[in-house]
């Protein structure tokens, strides 16, 4: 079940579940795309190693593939708050202080 589902079940707000699913829509788009070009790179040398039977090629190849992965998802939510930080800042914040 979606969590688009639940959140329509849990609220009641149809409208509000489709700010939540255009707002997931955008924030997600890099990060499938840069599974993709990770895998298009990486995964030639992997399965290299792993045919060549070289056991410590393969761990390397591994610990950077599992490295860079998780260096481009602490990039990417790091990029999340600062910019919704800065944005909730720069345009929410006049509208809720008034004139």
């Amino acid at each position: 079940m979606s969590d688009r589902y639940i959140i329509a079940w849990f609220s009641h707000d149809t409208f509000m579940v489709g700010v939540y699913a255009a707002g997931y829509g955008l924030v997600s788009q890099p990060f499938p795309v840069d599974a993709r070009r990770d895998c298009v790179d990486l995964r030639p040398a992997y399965f290299s190693a792993v045919a060549s039977g070289n056991d410590v090629a393969c761990r390397h190849m591994f610990r950077v593939w599992l490295l860079i992965a998780v260096v481009i998802c602490l990039i990417g939510v790091a990029a999340f708050f600062v910019g919704s930080t800065l944005a909730s800042i720069s345009c929410w914040a006049p509208a809720i202080e008034g004139p």
